[in-house]
């Protein structure tokens, strides 16, 4: 999947990106971000404005060596993640995305930001270029960009959620299950997202204790758990080795009783937390 994350300069693109990078990774994908401004002709050939160089026009940028590097990177990677201010400048470029995402914050949230910022020198931008960044921005930052997208709001934290739900057709069975481990892991220290054999889990001190896998939920719940007083109506144990017996600590519970998959999270977490002691 190609995904194009556009916005004025601080608005949270980078900031994002790697957000979902780490999202991508735990459900077991390769993923690699591509910083548009990395890919700039030489300063000596770039305008300039009042005897600065002007980072923010399209010709600072080197569209033939991006959409290059983009394409070498789908080679590679599961995702593609590319993020920039004039990424949706190039409409041949635009067609190379499967999704496209756009982060918005006001000029005062913006100029806030950016008096602060010292990513490029020791000292902030003098006002006349960050007013000049907000006009460029507005002139070239949206021009291309395509009929179908998310919008955000830079102005707060991002929800994960609905990004994630917005970049993959999720079931309302992994939607559940999404929820149920953004949950555990605001509730809980120690708990996270991670890969359980490839497919989604929540863990516990980097042991999983649930996870995700064709539309149903498995929990570890120990061997002598009783399922049916638990409202489990068919016990089925985990069996990824064909040579092996299943794994009766772990039951798989199907989607037509996904109503009590949070429960049942709950159940899970308080087995895995006596296990470790």
């Amino acid at each position: 999947m190609i995904i194009a994350i556009g916005g004025v300069s601080r608005a949270g693109k980078s900031t994002l990106a790697k957000l979902l990078k780490t999202e991508f990774e735990k459900l077991g994908t390769q993923t690699a971000i591509i910083e548009q401004d990395k890919y700039v002709y030489p300063e000596k050939d770039i305008p300039k404005i009042k005897d600065k160089t002007d980072w923010e026009s399209p010709k600072s940028i080197d569209f033939k060596k991006f959409k290059k590097a983009i394409h070498a990177a789908i080679k590679k990677y599961d995702h593609v993640i590319i993020e920039g201010l004039l990424v949706f400048h190039d409409q041949s470029i635009n067609e190379i995305y499967d999704k496209n995402i756009f982060i918005e914050i006001p000029k005062t949230l913006y100029v806030e930001r950016k008096k602060i910022d010292l990513r490029w020198g020791s000292k902030p931008e003098p006002k006349w270029y960050i007013e000049h960044i907000w006009k460029s921005y507005k002139i070239y930052g949206k021009a291309n960009l395509p009929a179908e997208y998310l919008k955000l709001s830079g102005k707060r934290k991002f929800d994960l959620g609905k990004v994630m739900d917005f970049l993959i057709d999720l079931t309302k069975e992994e939607q559940l299950f999404n929820s149920i481990a953004h949950r555990f892991v605001e509730k809980h220290k120690h708990v996270a997202r991670g890969p359980m054999m490839s497919a989604p889990g929540i863990r516990y001190k980097k042991k999983n204790f649930a996870f995700f896998h064709k539309n149903e939920m498995t929990f570890k719940l120990g061997k002598n758990f009783n399922a049916k007083a638990n409202g489990i109506k068919k016990v089925r144990h985990l069996s990824p080795f064909k040579t092996k017996p299943p794994l009766k600590a772990w039951y798989i519970v199907s989607p037509d009783q996904k109503d009590i998959w949070e429960d049942l999270t709950d159940l899970a977490f308080d087995y895995i937390l006596q296990e470790l002691g």
